[in-house]
């Protein structure tokens, strides 16, 4: 349990890049008759495998290099320990089915040998899931064939160099019934459990009662906390938060600076949220979630109509005279008047209100009701053709949607392009030259690339606008992890998308990510019975349900997932810690009002009970925005499929979380009436330090132990005479009587044991 990132880093990395971007090792081909070294695999032998993977002529590491920014990045094949990283190692290309890219019950059936014999992947057969190495070639040599023949044997034999070192991996220890539900609680909803919710998780012979966990969830659905959190995690997986602040949707909107009439960080808000709210509607219904992918329909407000029928003109303001940034007709409730919207597709722009500054052009945009439609030229279909999404995701006339089209399938189906797919192509137009020479690595990936971004290419500008001048259409087409179509339409390609076989399999994976910190193994049964329980209808809250209950979440029992990858307690991040801290503070003061009130109930109003604004918490002040930017958030970043996600906690975010936490106590922690944990009451302030902050009911296994350690802390804290003046040591000579402290006058003592609590890994972290 000590956090460690099992599979992201060298090993799954490794493994995912072999197959991803299995490049082509050609070999050293040995002159009949010349001299050949002893027997072996290592340095100075007939088959000196790291002469062989490194030598220019083979292109292994031109592909398969540790380089950063390289392609391949993280695999280093020159490495001692090699061998010991592909052993009995899964291939992480999806489909491939698991294979081992060596075998170590029956190494002739590895994998790595599949992809550089020629005999072997003849004899694959249909059923190959990568091409040969090296691509548009017949293999390597004979002589590199047995080369890797004996490298394989020596690899499952355990006689490779580089092989494992080290003990054993320690057996699966099950987590218990209260660690399974402070997880779910966390992540789902952020508040701390309840002595009922407890109760209801724990079967009488003290394991994990998996019927009681789903229906302790259940009874999140529909509260604030988890409609928050869902939406957090619709937002990062439909990558629909902005990640180039810089931008502003300049191209699509023209520069909007401080003069400009709209109000135009409610406009930016409005766009990035729009789809937030879309995906939140499908899942709130219970509709087929694949709809995120083919909807036309979704919720807007008037100001952000108003945005999209401004981008239905390619021209600049230089030319057509009119800005978006001159709009003065909008009124504050057309910033916040959601509804759902439906885009029709015009055949001509004279089907399309035309944008201009006129009180009666908003007017138009107001009265369309919930539920109306409005014509654009724009193909408005799902989540990769909204404003956020373009403008995260710019393209220019280099790029030309290429990484558009790159992100849509990343996002929608968790699958970049692979070198190493072989999927029939249908046809090569819009190929561009320079990726053009068959046999690269390159060519491998962008005779299927190019011809799918054809689809934003006959729509949009680069500028991410309509296409004015349509004369010069390719027929686009769809080549992808073993599925083949020509759609000839955006909508006909979201069609494909959303039914594309991968789908289920990529959205179960995305939310294991966000519950664990890491990937799922897809070749676990239980992971995939999981992806054909959400396969049947596509809803959203099945899913949900199944994987937090699930043991691939809970770690209650032992599944392939956990044998090949630690299960993770990890540092939170501040899209879960921030929800954390304010929902717990929530609970808290109320917990104090409640207890001011039952105190004197003829009395006045308790000032505990006053409302006042929330505790800035990581993005309402400079100063907790400040110190909390030192943490880190769940993000993407181009090209990558997995979430970053930093899961370790080093000096600079430790500190950093221990800001926060003094930050936060400036609000809550305090003599006056109105806070939450007052030296009134220490007691009770110190009750509630462990119930709501920590998040332990009183039943809980470690609350005792929890609850004495903070009234530990404080007693200390205000304990004379000083440690320091004694020369004893605060720790050790106070732990069976406490005879010296740090003097601390009691209205301020309450902050040692506060932060304390505000630093444990059961608010700063997950999985514990």
């Amino acid at each position: 349990m000590d956090g460690r990132r099992i599979g992201i880093g060298a090993a799954l990395g490794l493994v995912t890049s072999l197959v991803a971007f299995a490049g082509g090792c050609e070999g050293i081909v040995v002159e009949p008759g010349g001299p050949r070294g002893p027997a072996g695999t290592g340095p100075g032998t007939d088959c000196d495998m790291q002469a062989i993977l490194s030598s220019p002529a083979n292109r292994c590491v031109s592909c398969h290099d540790s380089t950063p920014g390289v392609e391949g990045g993280n695999l280093d094949l020159l490495s001692p320990d090699v061998g010991a990283r592909l052993l009995d190692q899964p291939s992480g290309n999806s489909r491939c089915g698991g294979a081992l890219l060596v075998d170590g019950e029956n190494p002739q059936e590895s994998m790595l040998l599949r992809l550089v014999d020629p005999a072997r992947h003849a004899a694959w057969g249909d059923d190959a899931c990568v091409a040969m190495m090296p691509f548009e070639s017949d293999g390597v040599s004979d002589h590199d064939v047995q080369c890797f023949e004996r490298w394989v044997e020596d690899i499952a034999a355990g006689r490779d160099p580089g092989g494992p070192t080290g003990p054993p991996p320690a057996p699966f220890e099950p987590m218990p019934p209260e660690a399974a539900l402070a997880k779910a609680k966390y992540i789902l909803h952020g508040g701390p459990m309840t002595d009922d919710e407890l109760a209801r998780v724990t079967a009488p012979d003290g394991t994990l009662d998996r019927e009681g966990l789903r229906d302790v969830i259940t009874s999140w659905r529909g509260t604030p906390e988890l409609e928050r959190k869902l939406r957090d995690f619709l937002r990062l997986s439909l990558q629909q938060d902005n990640v180039d602040v810089r931008g502003n949707y300049q191209l699509q909107l023209d520069p909007m600076g401080g003069d400009s009439v709209p109000d135009r960080r409610a406009v930016w808000s409005n766009l990035e949220e729009s789809f937030v709210h879309t995906a939140w509607h499908i899942v709130e219904g219970g509709q087929d979630f694949r709809e995120v992918v083919t909807t036309r329909t979704w919720r807007v407000t008037t100001a952000m109509l108003a945005a999209l029928v401004y981008t239905e003109d390619e021209r600049t303001p230089l030319f057509s005279g009119v800005r978006f940034a001159d709009l003065a007709y909008l009124e504050p409730g057309d910033y916040e008047d959601w509804r759902s919207v439906t885009f029709t597709q015009a055949s001509s722009p004279s089907e399309v209100i035309a944008f201009e500054h006129s009180a009666s052009f908003v007017e138009q945009l107001r009265s369309i009701p919930d539920g109306g439609t409005l014509a654009l030229m724009a193909p408005r279909v799902g989540f990769f053709n909204t404003p956020v999404f373009f403008d995260s995701w710019r393209t220019n006339a280099d790029n030309q949607f290429r990484v558009t089209t790159s992100q849509t399938l990343i996002t929608a189906l968790d699958m970049a392009f692979e070198a190493g797919d072989v999927t029939e192509v249908t046809s090569l137009n819009g190929l561009a030259d320079e990726h053009a020479e068959p046999g690269t690595a390159c060519y491998q990936c962008h005779q299927r690339l190019d011809p799918m971004r054809l689809q934003f290419m006959n729509a949009y500008s680069f500028r991410n606008r309509v296409l004015e001048d349509r004369s010069n259409f390719l027929a686009p087409s769809f080549s992808f992890d073993g599925v083949t179509a020509e759609p000839q339409t955006v909508d006909e390609l979201a069609g494909v998308i959303a039914n594309h076989p991968r789908f289920a399999t990529a959205w179960t994976q995305k939310l294991c990510m966000w519950a664990n910190s890491a990937r799922c193994d897809e070749t676990d049964p239980e992971f995939r019975r999981v992806v054909d329980v959400f396969a049947r209808d596509f809803d959203l809250w099945d899913l949900l349900l199944e994987l937090f209950t699930s043991p691939l979440v809970t770690g209650a029992e032992s599944t392939v997932s956990h044998e090949r990858s630690e299960f993770l307690v990890v540092a939170s991040r501040t899209n879960h810690l921030c929800n954390a801290f304010e929902v717990r503070l929530d609970a808290a003061r109320a917990d104090r009002c409640e207890a001011d009130r039952a105190a004197d109930p003829m009395g006045p109003e308790p000032d505990s009970c006053t409302p006042r604004n929330p505790v800035p918490i990581c993005n309402s002040s400079v100063a907790t925005r400040n110190v909390a930017g030192i943490l880190s958030e769940d993000a993407y970043v181009r090209g990558e499929r997995e979430f970053v996600q930093e899961t370790l906690v080093g000096p600079f975010k430790g500190r950093a979380l221990s800001e926060l936490c003094t930050l936060v106590a400036r609000a809550e922690v305090g003599p006056w009436a109105n806070h939450t944990f007052s030296p009134s009451d220490p007691e009770g302030a110190l009750d509630r330090m462990v119930e709501f902050v920590m998040g332990l009911p009183p039943t809980h296994p470690r609350y005792e132990a929890a609850r004495e350690g903070l009234a530990w802390s404080l007693e200390v804290a205000q304990m004379t005479p000083l440690c320091a003046d004694t020369g004893q040591d605060l720790v050790e000579d106070n732990r069976d009587e406490v005879v010296c402290g740090l003097g601390i006058e009691p209205r301020r003592a309450l902050h040692v044991p506060w932060a304390a609590a505000c630093g444990s890994p059961d608010l700063a972290g997950v999985g514990l």
